[in-house]
């Protein structure tokens, strides 16, 4: 039996900025606070409005981590946890890329003793494992454009 106790952290306040080319001479991006329309996530399509897309997108992925995410059994007898933040973009075509903690376990536990490091790792590697999973059927779009956008969800992990 494996004790599980896994929640996501307010996903209201994860940060979502889109990114498109610019004209020229930088390199290639530019951050907008909001978009147009929000990537649209398996089990979302054919919802219309972009609030009713938002509160699909966050259920859903909120669901699928739930879902997904395996507590590692290091973790738990190390009675190891924290509130991982993991960044992720869901480029145009509709693939997730540069999947990268933020802040995570493993600084959380840098102090800690070898038992607690190698469990901080793992942790981390199981929410990196579990985003680049994510099912995307659109992208994110931007004056009618498809656009790369990027996510900040925090997740909090407990043993």
């Amino acid at each position: 039996m494996r004790n599980l106790f896994f929640t996501l952290c307010t996903l209201l306040c994860f940060q979502i900025q889109a990114q498109d080319e610019p004209a020229t001479g930088s390199d290639g991006t530019l951050s907008f606070a909001v978009v147009e329309t929000v990537p649209v996530m398996v089990g979302c399509e054919g919802l219309k409005g972009n609030d009713n897309l938002k509160n699909c997108f966050q259920e859903k992925l909120m669901r699928y981590v739930t879902k997904n995410f395996v507590f590692p059994k290091e973790a738990t007898k190390a009675k190891v946890g924290c509130k991982i933040y993991v960044q992720f973009v869901v480029e145009r075509d509709k693939s997730i890329s540069n999947v990268e903690i933020v802040r995570g376990a493993t600084g959380a536990y840098k102090k800690g003793n070898k038992k607690e490091k190698v469990a901080a790792k793992l942790l981390d590697k199981e929410v990196i494992r579990v985003v680049k999973g994510l099912k995307i059927t659109q992208p994110a779009v931007q004056r009618g454009k498809p656009v790369r956008m990027s996510f900040m969800l925090p997740v909090n992990c407990k043993p």
